[in-house]
């Protein structure tokens, strides 16, 4: 399958996509357009985040994916802090 489409771009603020689509079985009743790509961003607290996802006939999956900056906390371990906090706060 040779890509239909396909995109890469990133923009001045760092953010970065990229998209290929080809079209699945064509010609037959199986036909289904099909796409996969992912983006990344800098989130506030300095973490790269990135999408990676694919659409086809069965829906539009995606995975996401942190990248922390040197020297920061990981999740994990502020999870103590978390189970600390008021019943409201931990859903």
């Amino acid at each position: 399958m040779s890509p239909c489409h396909l995109y890469r771009y990133q923009t001045s603020n760092g953010i970065t996509v990229e998209e290929e689509g080809s079209l699945k079985n064509p010609g037959t009743e199986g036909e289904a357009q099909t796409a996969r790509g992912s983006y990344s961003y800098t989130a506030p607290d300095g973490q790269v985040i990135t999408v990676n996802w694919y659409a086809d006939e069965t829906g539009f999956h995606a995975e996401r994916i942190n990248k922390q900056r040197p020297g920061m906390i990981p999740f994990s371990d502020a999870i103590p802090v978390a189970e600390s906090a008021p019943e409201f706060f931990r859903g």
